[in-house]
C-alpha cells in the first residue's frame, strides 16, 4: 500500500506523466487570460460594436485593479517572489533536487507573465487605450505570453531529456 502511494506522489517529476499534464494545464490556464479576462471575450470584441465598449470598460477596471494591488503590496510581492525564486534556484540547481527543478520551470515563466501583465496594465492606463489600440496591446501581450510558454516548454523538455539521460529513469 505504501509503495503504491509512494509511486503516485513520486518526486521524480520529469519522468511522471502527471507532471507533463500539469505543465500543459498550467500553460493553457496561464495564456488563456489577459489581466484576468478570458481571451475568448477579447477575441469576440475584436469585431467592434457594443462588445468592444464593454471590453474597454472591463479592461480598464481590471488594469486599475492590478495597479492598485501592485501599489499596495509591491514590496511584499517582490520580496516573496525573489525569495521563492532564489530558494527554488538553490534547491534545484545547487542541490539537484528534481522536484525543485520541475517547480522552477513553472515558477520562473509565471513570474515573467505576471510582470508582463503588470506592464500591460500600466500601459493601458497610462495611454488610456481604447478601441483598436487596446486590442493591439492585448494581442501583443498574448503573443509574448505564447512565446514565453513555447520557450519554457522547450527548455523544460530539453532539461528533462538530459536529466533523464544523465541520471536515468530508475534511480
Amino acid at each position: 500500500m505504501l509503495g503504491l502511494i509512494g509511486e503516485a506522489i513520486s518526486l521524480r517529476s520529469f519522468s511522471s506523466l502527471w507532471y507533463w499534464i500539469a505543465v500543459a494545464v498550467f500553460w493553457i490556464a496561464a495564456t488563456g487570460r489577459v489581466l484576468g479576462m478570458s481571451y475568448a471575450a477579447v477575441s469576440r470584441a475584436g469585431g467592434g460594436g457594443i462588445a468592444l465598449a464593454q471590453l474597454e470598460t472591463i479592461t480598464h477596471i481590471a488594469a486599475q485593479t492590478w495597479i492598485n494591488a501592485w501599489q499596495k503590496w509591491q514590496v511584499l510581492w517582490v520580496a516573496l517572489g525573489a525569495a521563492m525564486l532564489a530558494g527554488l534556484s538553490v534547491l534545484a540547481f545547487s542541490y539537484g533536487i528534481e522536484l525543485a527543478q520541475a517547480v522552477w520551470f513553472l515558477a520562473m515563466p509565471y513570474v515573467m507573465l505576471l510582470v508582463l501583465q503588470l506592464r500591460l496594465a500600466l500601459r493601458i492606463l497610462a495611454q488610456n487605450a481604447q478601441g483598436e489600440m487596446l486590442l493591439q496591446m492585448i494581442y501583443r501581450f498574448r503573443i509574448k505570453a505564447h512565446l514565453i510558454g513555447f520557450t519554457f516548454i522547450f527548455l523544460t523538455a530539453a532539461f528533462a531529456f538530459f536529466h533523464l539521460l544523465i541520471f536515468g529513469y530508475f534511480r
